[in-house]
């Protein structure tokens, strides 16, 4: 038989690209860390690693992740699935005890883009995918992390091959910008400062808009989940808005609504809260009230 570049079962390949030393170094600053593209590349990749056969969620899942295991086909089973997955904080309650007990033993993942000071101690998890683009690169650039447990280290090296074969590349400059924040100690206890200053203000944007405005909205970390009437577009208030004016979509403010849904609303899965939303991410450059004013207006609301 021939061989030639695309016949290399008996032969050894490495597929190289974006495998190198800064992709090593940007990873030496968390430990048990894999980088990718994204967080929901963290998800897709370790569902395409885990290839389950069925899979438990709660109800309040975000709705990304929900439609990301529908188009993957994989079935939900509330009795013996192979994974378990949900989001911190978001989860209903925070707490993983609302798991329910089954069976077997499940892989569990938790999604910790929105609360990313995640990790308590107790907590039962096997790996964390977590967003680095918001808090961790002030939305200098995009960038997915998987933390694996202890337990299951003997999976890293496997995970990182199947990263590089499935295409996902990080580039130098990706990990050049992550490298200011977690490169030395002081960025880090800035970014503690700035995520527990960007969780208060949250809360307070929150308060505004229901008591100067009567809008409902539910708070997730730092995000504000703001709901929309039925009679109102979710894609034009959030187009009404300061819409995606963040660095990472090349302009420099930090507010903006950059993802609605006009669909039936499942994040959280609380009924008092069914029906469409726009999302906000606080930012710096605004004040709490400069914010609740803008999506007032966005809304028509005076």
């Amino acid at each position: 038989m021939k061989y030639n570049a695309y016949n290399l079962r008996n032969n050894g390949y490495r597929y190289l690209r974006g495998d190198s030393a800064y992709v090593d170094k940007a990873e030496s600053y968390f430990s048990n860390g894999i980088l990718v593209p994204s967080g929901m590349a963290a998800i897709s990749l370790l569902l395409q690693y885990l290839n389950p056969a069925s899979i438990w969620y709660p109800y309040d899942i975000y709705q990304g992740t929900y439609e990301l295991i529908d188009l993957l086909g994989i079935p939900f089973d509330d009795k013996n699935p192979d994974v378990v997955i949900y989001d911190n904080p978001s989860f209903a309650g925070n707490d993983d005890s609302q798991i329910p007990l089954f069976n077997n033993n499940p892989v569990v993942i938790v999604d910790n883009s929105v609360m990313p000071d995640f990790v308590h101690e107790g907590w039962n998890w096997d790996y964390i995918v977590t967003s680095l683009s918001k808090y961790h690169t002030d939305c200098k650039t995009v960038l997915g992390l998987i933390t694996v447990s202890d337990s299951c280290l003997d999976k890293m090296e496997k995970l990182r091959e199947l990263r590089w074969k499935s295409g996902y590349v990080i580039f130098k400059k990706q990990c050049k910008i992550l490298g200011k924040y977690y490169g030395q100690e002081s960025a880090k206890k800035t970014f503690d400062i700035k995520l527990n200053g960007l969780n208060e203000k949250a809360k307070e944007i929150c308060w505004l808009l229901a008591h100067h405005y009567g809008i409902k909205s539910v708070v997730s970390g730092s995000l504000v989940f703001v709901m929309i009437p039925d009679d109102m577009d979710a894609e034009s208030v959030a187009r009404a808005t300061p819409f995606e004016l963040r660095p990472t979509y090349g302009a420099e403010k930090t507010f903006c609504s950059y993802s609605y849904c006009d669909d039936n609303y499942r994040y959280f899965g609380n009924d008092n809260f069914l029906g469409k939303f726009i999302r906000i991410s606080v930012g710096t450059d605004m004040d709490e009230m400069m914010i609740a004013n803008c999506i007032a207006k966005a809304m028509g609301i005076s």
